[in-house]
């Protein structure tokens, strides 16, 4: 019993710190102000609009042509407006038609760009020698892309679903590494300083169960800390922009009916990709929180710790704001990094592999295994540096 007795007082200390909870109160806060000010009316009636959509919703017809075809051909000059100054625009109903009109017209297109890429890809395959990087590249590309249904009629995710898995990219990531580093880069610095270090090294199981306790203990903060943010979040599409309905509706469609992941060689649905993204979104703070506890265990200082991590978090958010177009070196130590796994989205917007051995690696696939390693040889460092840790 003595391991659960050590998990519980490491809980206790982690999330006993006050600034976590202010800093928490701060996040929620600036996130609920935000959702409120990007809450959007779509032309002012959901439930209307929902309900046109649904006559288009799902794969492309010869049928939802035809009637897209009539409303812009015979119907949408019933719904156009005169000024007095002689301009002319639609009404909120018409812009609602117009907007769905036009989405069937970028599906016609989708669908042959879709058409068009297989066919090339399939024709490099039989002219191409069956061998080599590019070559297990290219079949790869195809068979993935083969397997995902042809594009239909979706709006975009106006209905929520894009803000749903949006979140993670755009404050998420923010929110999680701010977290990690309070409530975790003080975890061994506190010792040090305090003194508390010489006992436990001295103590019969200071060299091991201890170390293991704070592990797990990391690990359990950060997955709360996940889970309440990927909670508050789904909370906050349902209530503030009251979307949760139709959002739920829609979760079934394919994640390539999301104009961000338009690109995406993945066959998910929206509900698959979320609960993946809410996974990684974890397993990357887990991550950097044991990179913090290893930075932590050689520092006496938890402002070290916490400067060292925030550098290390922080730096791909600078490259992109102050040199922009990355290439070379840069472009992989951005990609790479712990910022990127957590985001999430760079992994599954486009194809993007890697030549490791001569086979292709997708880079999410890639990003998992690397930072797996890692992981499981910073924990090693981690349990070497503190019980050589020198006491005085």
């Amino acid at each position: 019993m003595i391991l659960p007795e050590l998990l519980k007082h490491e809980l206790y200390k982690i999330f006993s710190r006050k600034i976590i909870y202010v800093t928490i109160t701060i996040f929620v806060l600036l996130f609920l102000l935000i959702s409120l000010q990007q809450k959007s009316e779509l032309y002012g009636n959901y439930k209307s609009f929902y309900s046109e959509y649904k006559k288009y919703k799902g794969p492309l017809t010869s049928d939802k042509v035809k009637l897209a075809q009539n409303w812009f051909e015979n119907d949408q000059k019933n719904y156009i407006v005169t000024e007095k100054d002689g301009r002319t625009h639609l009404t909120q109903e018409g812009m609602r038609k117009n907007e769905i009109f036009i989405d069937v017209v970028n599906t016609q297109r989708r669908i042959i760009n879709h058409t068009d890429q297989l066919n090339e890809l399939k024709h490099q395959l039989t002219t191409m020698e069956h061998k080599g990087y590019k070559y297990e590249e290219t079949r790869l590309k195809y068979s993935m892309l083969k397997r995902l249904p042809a594009p239909g009629v979706y709006i975009w995710g106006f209905f929520g679903t894009s803000d749903l898995i949006d979140f993670i990219y755009s404050f998420g990531f923010v929110f999680m590494g701010a977290m990690v580093l309070l409530g975790i880069s003080p975890i061994f610095s506190d010792e040090y300083s305090n003194n508390m270090d010489s006992l436990i090294l001295t103590t019969k199981n200071g060299k091991g169960l201890v170390i293991t306790a704070k592990i797990i203990a990391s690990i359990t903060y950060v997955t709360v800390i996940g889970l309440f943010f990927s909670l508050l979040n789904l909370l906050t599409l349902g209530i503030n922009k009251g979307l949760l309905t139709y959002a739920i509706d829609e979760l079934n469609n394919p994640l390539n009916s999301i104009y961000k992941y338009a690109t995406t060689p993945y066959n998910f649905t929206i509900i698959q990709y979320y609960i993946l993204q809410t996974v990684i979104f974890i397993t990357g703070g887990i991550a950097f929180g044991l990179l913090v506890m290893f930075i932590s265990s050689i520092s006496s200082s938890g402002l070290i710790s916490f400067f060292a991590g925030g550098i290390i978090f922080s730096y791909p958010v600078f490259l992109n704001v102050f040199i922009g177009n990355i290439k070379g070196f840069l472009a992989i130590i951005k990609d790479f990094s712990y910022t990127e796994l957590i985001r999430v989205e760079n992994l599954f917007k486009a194809f993007e592999t890697y030549n490791i051995l001569g086979h292709p690696i997708l880079i999410a696939n890639l990003m998992l295994i690397l930072f797996t390693v890692l992981s499981l040889v910073i924990i090693v460092l981690i349990y070497r540096t503190f019980r050589n840790h020198q006491v005085y």
